[in-house]
């Protein structure tokens, strides 16, 4: 025991600087890293820290794009002033300038650094009788958009040409800034709290006197989210929520685990989540060809969400050596088309709904997990310790943009 409680530290000394400068990505409830609940065991704390060393965004077509051209290559400074009153500031400077895009003229490449700088996640869960249990889960994050830089592919050749310059990009952010109500086209950052998440299981084991089927282990998860995470910055580009922009939402889970001989598990996981629909101010498109990074206008419009559909697949050496166990794992997140309803007249629901944000994403990952488990012996069953270290490998997608990470899951069961 002494030995183990000796390993147990030391795998602790390495873990804990992640702590330091950690970010978090993952949510705490995450099904692959989440240590099992002990059903012997009243209570379970657990502590989700993780670094990211890299960044891999997609775009429509599934290529690797810098994760400020998901959406679109160029960002478009001419079609920004569309579809908005002629006798307005934005529709009067359209008319002054008088230029036609030619596919290179108003155009800007755009670039940066998508970080996360640290963050951590917390879990309690409480065991109650008929092998259910209650958990609680609460991220931090802390995220940030640097080196930003728009290159300006606009010509000098032609009077068009100068207009355009001289009246629109020349101080381009400072035009957008005002056409915009507020909006920055530069960096930033952001830290706060993610979404809290409350999440009943009940887990059951099912011992197979089989030869190659020792156990199975079904799982079934609900879970209810509140919106305590800070929401998408309307005024600032790519400033994505930290949680489900203000939705309130429902999680159904099941799972299905198979223990076989030589330490060998095997498991399917399958979680869907509802997001209620939301009403606040968003920025919206007032011509369909407008680019996303230059929406001018911010208006209030019903937001209804698509369906988050998430699918595991995984297999672990389970206790090969001495508490030690290796896992594997497959990772897909579908996230279904989101619809905005105009609230008035004023603007379209039908150009609104044009905007690639809304479209469907994907999102494959693998997962790759070291953990030890600190197992109790009869004489010291008061406390269960559980350490794991994993890394997560985005490898493909559509519309999204993630980091590599490495990460830690601490944990007690008392």
């Amino acid at each position: 025991m002494a030995n183990r409680i000796y390993l147990f530290a030391a795998l602790l000394f390495v873990v804990l600087p992640i702590n330091v400068q950690a970010m978090f990505l993952l949510r705490p409830y995450e099904q692959m890293v989440e240590p099992e609940f002990q059903k012997d065991f009243c209570w379970q704390f657990s502590i989700l820290p993780e670094v990211g060393f890299d960044t891999v965004a997609f775009n429509e077509n599934g290529a690797c794009v810098n994760p400020l051209q998901i959406w679109n290559p160029t960002q478009d400074a001419l079609k920004m002033l569309e579809g908005f009153d002629p006798l307005s500031a934005i529709g009067q400077l359209r008319t002054k300038i008088g230029a036609n895009d030619d596919g290179v003229r108003g155009h800007f490449i755009v670039n940066g650094d998508f970080k996360y700088h640290g963050g951590v996640g917390f879990s309690a869960r409480k065991g109650f009788p008929y092998n259910l249990c209650l958990g609680v889960h609460m991220p931090v994050y802390s995220l940030a958009l640097q080196n930003v830089q728009w290159i300006n592919e606009t010509q000098n050749i032609s009077a068009d040409d100068a207009r355009v310059r001289q009246y629109l990009t020349n101080d381009f952010f400072t035009n957008v800034f005002v056409l915009g109500d507020g909006l920055s086209l530069q960096g930033w950052k952001r830290a706060g709290i993610g979404d809290l998440t409350l999440m009943g299981e009940w887990i059951q084991e099912f011992e197979q006197e089989k030869e190659f089927l020792h156990n199975v282990r079904l799982q079934a998860r609900l879970g209810l989210g509140f919106p305590t995470g800070k929401k998408a910055d309307e005024d600032k580009i790519f400033a994505l929520p930290f949680g489900f922009d203000g939705a309130y939402s429902l999680i159904l889970g099941a799972g299905l685990t198979a223990e076989m001989a030589c330490y060998l598990r095997a498991g399917v996981y399958v979680e869907l989540t509802h997001l209620f629909s939301t009403t606040q101010c968003r920025r919206i498109k007032t011509n369909i060809n407008q680019t996303e990074l230059l929406l001018l206008q911010k208006f209030p419009v019903l937001k209804n969400y698509g369906l988050l559909q998430e699918f595991n697949l995984y297999a672990e050496f389970h206790h090969f050596f001495d508490g030690f166990s290796a896992k594997a794992g497959y990772q897909f997140f579908r996230r279904g088309d989101d619809n905005l309803v105009i609230i008035g007249n004023e603007f379209s629901s039908n150009i609104s709904n044009t905007s690639l944000q809304l479209e469907e994403w994907t999102l494959h990952q693998l997962f790759l997990i070291g953990s030890y488990d600190l197992l109790p012996e009869d004489d010291c069953r008061f406390v269960h310790p559980y350490v794991s270290l994993f890394v997560k490998l985005p490898f493909n997608g559509q519309f999204r943009a993630q980091q590599k990470t490495v990460g830690a899951v601490l944990s007690v069961d008392f």
